[in-house]
Formats: C-alpha cells, structure tokens, sequence
C-alpha cells in the first residue's frame, strides 16, 4: 500500500534520531527517499522542545518522565511503550495545530 508514500515523515529535533536509524537500516532506495519535516524548526523563534511546543500549540503538556528511562533495557516497561506511542502520535497534532487546523491529542 503506497497510500502515504508521498507523505512528509514527522519528526522532532529529528536529527539525533536520523543519525541512530541510518545506523539501523540500510540506505534507502535512490527513489524511495522520503521528506523528513522537523517541526521543532516550525515552533517558533527560539527552538523549543517538545513539552513546550505542545503547550504553547495544543495548550497541554506532554509527560516526557520516561525520556531517559532505559531504552536500551528489554522488554521495555508498559509506560515506556505508552510514552514513546504518544511521544510519536502528538506530532500529528502539532502539525495540524501549526497548519492552522487545532487538534487535541
């Protein structure tokens, strides 16, 4: 299914995370490289995190207490996994938020 195939992939302050993918996976694909969008560099003037643009954007504050937590521990804890299911779900919100349509998460 290629329905998302031309989609922008979310991400924040993405290139820590960019940097530790390509470690993991093989290069992709000449054609098939995809549009990253950081919208930490949409937040605004300064270069806020994640919390804090949550905030000011969706006016609630995202609970970041298992950011360092052990992720490289397995299996990881439920509230890891709920955390890191948000950390990634929020961001849809926020791209609404900042293209004028609001959201709740």
């Amino acid at each position: 299914d290629d329905a998302g195939a031309g989609a922008p992939i979310l991400g924040f302050a993405f290139e820590h995370d960019r940097v530790r993918l390509e470690a993991l996976l093989p290069a992709a694909e000449p054609g098939r490289r995809r549009t990253i969008l950081d919208l930490q560099s949409r937040s605004g003037p300064r270069t806020p995190g994640l919390r804090d643009s949550c905030a000011s954007w969706l006016g609630k504050r995202l609970d970041k207490s298992q950011q360092c937590s052990d992720w490289e521990r397995r299996p990881l804890s439920r509230a890891q996994i709920e955390y890191a299911a948000l950390d990634a779900a929020v961001l849809l919100a926020l791209h609404d938020a900042m293209a004028g349509n609001r959201t709740v998460v």
